[in-house]
C-alpha cells in the first residue's frame, strides 16, 4: 500500500501535536527576523486548516511557502529534539505546499 501525502501529513501531525514546543526555540529568530515561535504558530495553523478542510486557499498556500523558507534557515543550526521538531514541521508544510490540491 502506497502512502499518500495526506496520509503522511496526518501521521506526522498526530506525532507533532503531542509534542511541546521546545523551550530552546522560544527566543530564536529566523534569518528574516521572524521568531520561530511565531512561525510555528502560523505553520501549525495552516496544517490544521489543511487537515480540517482538505485544502488551503491560495493566500495561505503562498504564505506557507514563505514561512517554509524562513524556517529552513533555522534548521541547519539545530540539533537533537529541536531539530526533530522543526524538521517534522517543515516536512508537513512541504507536503502541503507541494500537493496538487
Amino acid at each position: 500500500m502506497t502512502r499518500t501525502a495526506d496520509d503522511e501529513v496526518s501521521i506526522l501531525w498526530a506525532e507533532h501535536s503531542g509534542r511541546t514546543f521546545p523551550s530552546a526555540l522560544r527566543w530564536l529568530d529566523a534569518p528574516s527576523g521572524e521568531s520561530v515561535a511565531t512561525l510555528d504558530a502560523y505553520i501549525t495553523g495552516c496544517i490544521s486548516v489543511y487537515l480540517e478542510a482538505g485544502a488551503l486557499d491560495v493566500a495561505r498556500r503562498s504564505a506557507l511557502g514563505g514561512w517554509l523558507n524562513d524556517l529552513r534557515g533555522v534548521r541547519s543550526h539545530l540539533h537533537g529534539e529541536d531539530a526533530g521538531y522543526v524538521t517534522r514541521l517543515l516536512r508537513m508544510a512541504e507536503l502541503i505546499v507541494g500537493g496538487t490540491r
